[in-house]
């Protein structure tokens, strides 16, 4: 049997993975907001030069005159306006891989939460933003279907853009002056600087919305593909306790219609898939609950509405309140295999199957932590409850377990190999399967001997639970334990 050492190498592994990603990533972030900033300044350098030189050149007194001269500043000007078009195109580039890292590096904080935050001390730590920040700040354009965070105005391309729209309207400013001045086009002589001046700056404002529909254009199908492959959706699968029957809640949808689903919703721009299941559940039925990590993850089509990716989290009941949807949600707690008969759909069943996995494995992990003694009851994989009889070294050629299977329960289709078991029923009422045989009831009493690695499971028919022995020989030892169940 592996050490408990041993097992924590994969975790680990994968932790540090996550790390060194989420260094990369952010190292690749400030190198893409450093070359974005360094693109600007070079550009406000060159223009500067340019403009300025430009400038000089016309108020000398000697030099090129006429229309060479104006072919000099226009032509200068373009050149400087393809730059800064390119320096535009450029940053809508930086931005887009900027949003990437972003993505990820949000991605590698929700896969700590999930998975390496046993304790949810994470639960609702957002390091920048909270989501009703973020929500407030969202604008909704009709053409992409969905709510998006732009940036902020005033960033390094909408300076870019404002520089490369004054240079727009220089252009047209000194073409429209020559033509003004020498009255090239009949009837268009403009004596009034004012006139000038106007044509010049509805040049500038043109080319300013122009580059604006682009950036924006640019950032929203950026941030179309990003979603790609996101989730959209959180479930809560919230159980509570009692008298030792763990019961799932199910809430009717807000339709009205006579179904039993999950409580579920969409996850919000900034907030954590687990904050959004505590929330959405808290909404629709008024249960507060306390998180214990992520447990299935479906994804399908709604018709005529919205494809939804969604992941479900694992909860257990901390207090019933209120909630303004409880009397139509009719939130109504089920025992498991009632859950799943009730469900109305396939992939609500499906989630309640991955959440009661979840919750025999946190069962199971709790009672694997507290020092064994002999005797003492533990909850394992198998389905089953066993204390430890008698397994020791010193007599290796029999082991002697106590097994407590609850009512409706089968244990997990499992072999031994090199190792004869037999059964003797002490209490309770079940029924045997070995290899292809017709299966066995057993009662109180009855001894059932299974050949060494053959196929082997009970299940306990009865309302109360099924004890029985577990004598093996040679004794039990875990290295000759086989599952025969998939692990999905």
């Amino acid at each position: 049997m592996a050490s408990e050492k041993e097992e924590s190498k994969p975790a680990s592994g994968a932790k540090d993975l996550l790390f060194q990603d989420f260094r990369h990533l952010s190292e690749s972030f400030w190198k893409y907001e450093q070359t974005g900033e360094t693109r600007v300044n070079w550009f406000i350098g060159i223009a500067t030069a340019v403009i300025g030189g430009l400038v000089t050149l016309t108020t000398q007194q000697y030099g090129l005159k006429g229309q060479p001269l104006r072919f000099v500043v226009i032509g200068g000007l373009l050149a400087l306006l393809v730059f800064g078009l390119i320096t535009l195109a450029r940053l809508a580039t930086r931005n887009k891989n900027t949003d990437r890292c972003k993505r990820g590096l949000d991605a590698i904080r929700q896969t700590i939460k999930d998975h390496f935050d046993p304790d949810r001390a994470l639960v609702g730590y957002y390091p920048i933003d909270l989501p009703e920040q973020v929500a407030s700040r969202r604008t909704r354009w009709a053409k992409y279907g969905d709510e998006w965070q732009f940036r902020k105005f005033g960033g390094l391309a909408h300076s870019v853009a404002a520089i490369n729209s004054l240079i727009v309207g220089g252009i047209v400013g000194t073409y429209i002056f020559r033509i003004a001045k020498e009255c090239a086009v009949p009837g268009v002589c403009i004596e009034n600087p004012a006139e000038l001046i106007r044509w010049s700056l509805l040049a500038a404002i043109a080319a300013f919305a122009m580059q604006l529909v682009y950036v924006t254009v640019r950032e929203a199908k950026n941030k179309e593909e990003l979603r790609k492959g996101r989730y959209t959706h959180a479930f809560g699968t919230v159980y509570r306790q009692t008298n030792g029957v763990a019961r799932y809640l199910l809430v009717r949808p807000k339709s009205g219609n006579q179904e039993w689903v999950l409580p579920k919703g969409h996850i919000d721009p900034g907030e954590g898939h687990g904050e959004a299941a505590l929330r959405e559940v808290r909404e629709e039925t008024g249960v507060s609950a306390r998180l214990l990590g992520p447990a299935g993850a479906i994804e399908y089509e709604v018709p005529e509405k919205e494809r939804v990716k969604g992941k479900a989290y694992l909860m257990e009941l901390l207090d019933e309140g209120d909630s303004g949807e409880k009397e139509i949600r009719r939130p109504t707690w089920f025992p498991f295999e009632e859950a799943k008969n009730a469900a109305s759909h396939p992939e609500t069943r499906y989630l309640l199957d991955a959440a009661e996995r979840k919750r025999l494995e946190l069962v199971m992990a709790r009672e694997l932590a507290k020092p064994v003694a002999v005797g003492r009851e533990f909850y394992t994989d198998e389905r089953c409850w066993i204390a430890e009889l008698h397994n020791r070294d010193s007599d290796a050629g029999c082991s002697i377990a106590r097994a407590r299977v609850q009512p409706g329960v089968t244990t997990q289709l499992h072999a031994l190999r090199e190792t004869i078991e037999r059964y003797v029923i002490l209490e309770g009422e079940g029924r045997v399967e070995i290899e292809s045989g017709a299966p066995l009831a057993v009662a109180p009493l009855d001894v059932i001997s299974i050949p060494a690695g053959a196929s082997q499971r009970i299940t306990n028919t009865g309302t109360a639970d099924l004890v029985f022995l577990c004598i093996c020989t040679p004794r039990f030892s875990r290295e000759h334990y086989r599952s025969m169940e998939s692990s999905g």
